[in-house]
This record gives structure tokens, C-alpha cells and sequence, in this order.
């Protein structure tokens, strides 16, 4: 057995190409193992000591393979690109192959209570409360096994065992919650192939209808709230409104400069959905809201406008045994979140997604592209010069005494024991356009924890990363990191070490700097390490 592999430091000249390594990348990697008498398949060596029936495809091949994992990984984040969330839902589906059975049909029928809809929106609210009155016949297909005491024990106990902090509390947590063993029972008898092809689904209907919904001309001098057939609405016109209800399936606002309290576009073992169409709007929420599904699903959109989104824990694109999408239509707006936020997964799908802008991305713990056992969370970022801070509640001791927890921007993380533990997750961070700022302090900007994933991407622009011990690629115990920024002249800082491409105990981590004039500075650490049988690539272009 290897006490630790020979690293690769690689200085190249290299073509431009986005989706994969390219042919001097791989070349460089090549020669560098020939200096110490290998080859490239010596990088594929057996890096997991247990089994487990949670861990996700992705996770496996990134210990198996970690070049071709490299290509993929990219490939995934350049398809942040473009399209909308439902296509991003099913290449995540197609990466982990969860196939869904077949849905069921909805009887068409005549919605009670729609002919109290305006006239010119009738057509678009008749579609969507069929379309979300389908999904929520999935969920419950999808949940039958579960009793509903079996329901509310899971909702009270996922929260907290997912965030594994005390400081971090939830409001709609009362009882008492289920021990670990438990929550993998329940968990185990739901379909969430079925869940998330449901949500799929219903942003299909969402998107197709948002076009007309922005071209409609609507006569709405006060909020309404209705219920149609069986659905609570609410619509509200182009005035200053205040949303505060918290039983709401579907809100449609058609602009002005709103205020949102309640808890619209959030399913809680229901589906949920926004659609914001303008304005200069003040999300502050609480816990689990706006983009956030738990046993259920929660899609919100907000189009256009400078806007301020402040929520506590559990939303702007959190899947906790469910699926949340947040997506933001340009504007410069603020994020600002405690913990489960931001693109944040486990047993389920957080996706945030803002299209252009200059964003700030502000959380305390785990989200900005993170996720846990069977997770998928993704932030994509599309245009805009942001910064993305992450930490400030959890401190890390007793390795430090005064440094927090992160685990934020491309994270992943499982439930470390040692008799194998939990798998966790895959948790992904892209950034597509933009001079950007990075600041973390551990586990972040690409690093991952025992049998799970963390990836960033960013494509262009003169960006800089600072951390203080666990980041910028780093994977330790038997798991993944990625790091790739392919443009600009970038800067590196770390406080500490563990950074700059570590793979520790059977860890994978790769940095990939394609280009540029760049900085890497850091104390007690150098790029590209592998110790107690892990691999360290860091690739690095003038």
C-alpha cells in the first residue's frame, strides 16, 4: 500500500477549451508521472476502504477516475451555461441515473373557482394550478409509504441533521428529533426518482408560461387570494405589496416594489410556486421559504430589479429530501442567509441561480454550492462582477480557536464514523462571467469530506480566492475536489495550508488554472499534495 503518491505541478502554455482537458493538459500530467517511472494509470488506485449503498455515482468516480471525473465535472458546470432549471434538474438526474417510473394523469375537469381569476390571466393560472395540483399527486405517490406522524418527524428532524450545529436553530422544529438510524429508515421507502422528475415537470409548465404572464396586461388594484380548485392563489398587480401568507401554492405578482414575509415558493411535502414579474423587492424571510422544498417541492422566480434577499435557513434554492429552485432574472442584488442555503442539498435538489448582475452572496453555513448524503446543490452565477463570503457562526475547534466553519462554495460533505459512516454529496459552485471574490475561511472553494464532492468553476475574469485552512481544493478522507478557474489573472490566498490541490487519505484533489498571471500564496502548504495514499494535481498555465 502507498504511504502517499507522487504529485503533479504543471506549468503549460494551453489552447483554450472550456469542457475537458485538453490534449497539453494531459500531456503535462503525463510526463510529469514519467519523471517518477508511472502513468496516468497510476492515478486510478482503490481509495475506498468501505462500502456504501448511499454513495453517489459522481463521488465514486471521482476516487476511480479523476481525470475523465475532471472532464465530466466540467462538462456538468459549462451546461450551467444556459437553459432553464428543468433541463439543469434532469442532467443532474441523468449524472446519478435516478429514472423516474411513470407519472400519473390528472383528470382535466373544471377548476372550482377560477372564473374569480381576471379574465386576461385566467389562461396562465388554470395551467399552472393544474400543473402544481399534478405534482402534488406525485409527492404523495412518491411519499405513500410515509404516515403522516412518519412525515412529521422527518421535517422536524432533517434540518438539524443535516447542519449538525446547534447554534443553528429552526422555528418549525418543536419536537423532539429522530436519531440517525431512524431518518435513513423513513428515508429509505421514499421515491425521489419520482420527486425530482416531478419538479422537473412543473418548471416545465412555470417556464413555459412566463412569457405570457410578462406580456399579459392585468387590472389588480389589490393583492387577491383565492382558492382554485382546491389551490390557494394569490395575484397581486403592479403596485408596492406585501406577501406574508404562509399557505399559499402559487403567488404571482406582476411587479412593483414588494415585500415578501411568508413562505411562498416553499413545499413542505407539497409543491409550491413564485413568480415575481418587476421590481426592487425585500425578500425577509424566516426558515424554509422562498425556493425551498422539504418532502416536497418549492420553485420561485423573481424577474428583474435591483433586489434584497434575506432569509434564515432553508431557502433561495434548498432540496432537503425535496427539490428548491431560486432563480434571479439580472439585477444586482444581495444574498444574505444563516446556514442550507444558496444551492444546498441532501436526499433532494437546491438549485439558486441569478443570470446577470453584480451579486453579493453573504452565509454563515453550508450552501453557495453544497450538499450532503445524496444531495446535489448548485449556485450558477451567470454574469457579473460578485463576492461570495461564507462563515461567521460555527467556529472550527478545537483546530482553531477563533476560524469558522464554511463549508460553502463547492462543498460536499458525509457523515464521517469508523465503521464506514454516511456518504455525502455533490456540491457545485459556477461562475460563468465576472471579476470575483472568494472569501471563506474552512472547507470551501472546492473541498469536500469523506466519500463526497466539492467543485468550483469559474470561466473568466481577474478573480480572488481567500481562505484561511481547508480550501481551494482540498479532499480530505476518502473523497473529491475540483478547482477549476480557466481565464484571468487570479490571486490565491491561504492563511494556513491544507490548499492549493491537497489530497489527504485516500482524498482526490485537482486545481486547474488555465492561464493568466497568477498568485498562490499560502503558509505551511505547497500545491499539488498527496499524503497517506491521496493525489494532489495542481495545473497551472502562464
Amino acid at each position: 500500500m502507498r504511504s502517499f503518491l507522487f504529485f503533479s505541478c504543471i506549468a503549460l502554455i494551453c489552447p483554450t477549451g472550456h469542457a475537458q482537458l485538453n490534449t497539453a493538459e494531459r500531456n503535462g500530467i503525463a510526463d510529469t508521472l514519467y519523471l517518477a517511472n508511472m502513468s496516468v494509470r497510476d492515478l486510478e488506485y482503490e481509495r475506498k476502504p468501505f462500502s456504501d449503498p448511499l454513495r453517489m455515482r459522481l463521488v465514486d468516480k471521482s476516487l476511480d477516475n479523476p481525470l475523465e471525473t475532471a472532464d465530466e465535472l466540467m462538462i456538468l458546470h459549462s451546461q450551467g451555461k444556459t437553459g432553464p432549471v428543468s433541463r439543469l434538474i434532469e442532467l443532474l438526474m441523468k449524472e446519478e441515473k435516478w429514472i423516474p417510473k411513470a407519472s400519473s394523469e390528472i383528470a382535466p375537469g373544471v377548476l372550482e373557482g377560477i372564473e374569480k381569476v381576471p379574465a386576461t390571466c385566467r389562461p396562465a393560472v388554470s395551467t399552472l394550478v393544474r400543473a402544481i395540483i399534478k405534482a402534488n399527486a406525485e409527492i404523495r405517490a412518491a411519499e405513500i409509504r410515509l404516515s403522516r406522524d412518519d412525515r412529521r418527524t422527518l421535517i422536524e428532524s432533517l434540518p438539524g441533521w443535516a447542519v449538525e450545529e446547534p447554534l443553528v436553530k429552526f422555528s418549525f422544529s418543536k419536537g423532539r428529533p429522530a436519531n440517525q438510524a431512524r431518518i435513513l429508515k423513513l428515508l429509505s421507502v421514499i421515491d425521489f426518482a419520482k420527486l425530482y422528475a416531478a419538479s422537473s415537470e412543473l418548471s416545465k409548465v412555470v417556464e413555459s408560461q412566463m412569457t405570457h404572464l410578462k406580456a399579459l396586461v392585468v387590472d389588480i388594484p389589490k393583492k387577491l387570494k383565492l382558492r382554485v380548485g382546491g389551490v390557494q392563489v394569490v395575484l397581486a398587480g403592479k403596485g408596492d405589496d406585501l406577501h406574508d401568507d404562509t399557505d399559499v401554492l402559487l403567488t404571482i405578482d406582476f411587479g412593483g416594489n414588494d415585500i415578501y414575509t411568508g413562505r411562498a415558493g416553499a413545499g413542505v411535502a407539497y409543491a409550491s410556486v413564485l413568480i415575481d414579474l418587476g421590481g426592487d423587492d425585500r425578500y425577509q424571510g424566516g426558515d424554509l421559504c422562498f425556493g425551498a422544498g422539504l418532502l416536497g417541492i418549492g420553485i420561485a422566480y423573481d424577474l428583474g430589479g435591483n433586489d434584497l434577499f434575506r432569509g434564515h435557513s432553508l431557502c433561495f434554492g434548498a432540496g432537503l429530501a425535496g427539490v428548491g429552485t431560486f432563480v434571479k432574472v439580472g439585477g444586482d442584488d444581495l444574498y444574505q442567509s444563516v446556514a442550507l442555503s444558496q444551492g444546498f442539498g441532501e436526499f433532494g435538489i437546491g438549485i439558486c441561480l441569478d443570470t446577470a448582475g453584480n451579486d453579493h452572496y453573504d452565509l454563515k453555513l453550508l450552501g453557495q454550492g453544497a450538499a450532503r448524503t445524496q444531495g446535489f446543490g448548485w449556485l450558477i452565477d451567470r454574469q457579473g462582477d460578485d463576492v461570495y463570503r461564507s462563515g461567521g457562526l460555527s467556529l472550527n475547534t478545537p483546530l482553531f480557536k477563533n476560524v469558522h466553519y464554511s463549508n460553502a462554495q463547492g462543498f460536499g460533505a458525509g457523515y464521517r464514523e469508523d465503521s464506514g459512516g454516511i456518504s455525502g454529496g455533490v456540491g457545485l459552485l459556477t461562475d460563468l462571467q465576472g471579476d470575483d471574490d472568494y472569501l471563506a475561511e474552512t472547507y470551501a472553494q472546492a473541498a469536500s469530506y469523506w466519500f463526497s464532492l466539492g467543485s468550483l468553476y469559474d470561466l473568466s475574469g481577474n478573480d480572488h480566492y481567500v481562505g484561511y485552512h481547508y480550501c481551494q481544493a482540498s479532499a480530505m478522507h476518502c473523497t473529491g475536489a475540483y478547482l477549476f478557474d480557466l481565464a484571468g489573472d487570479d490571486t490565491y490566498s491561504v492563511s494556513y495550508g491544507a490548499a492549493h490541490a491537497i489530497g489527504h487519505d485516500y482524498g482526490v484533489a485537482m486545481l486547474l488554472d488555465r492561464g493568466g498571471n497568477n498568485v498562490f500564496a499560502a503558509r505551511d502548504s505547497t500545491p499539488g499534495i498527496g499524503n497517506a495514499n491521496g493525489l494532489g494535481l495542481f495545473i497551472g498555465g502562464p
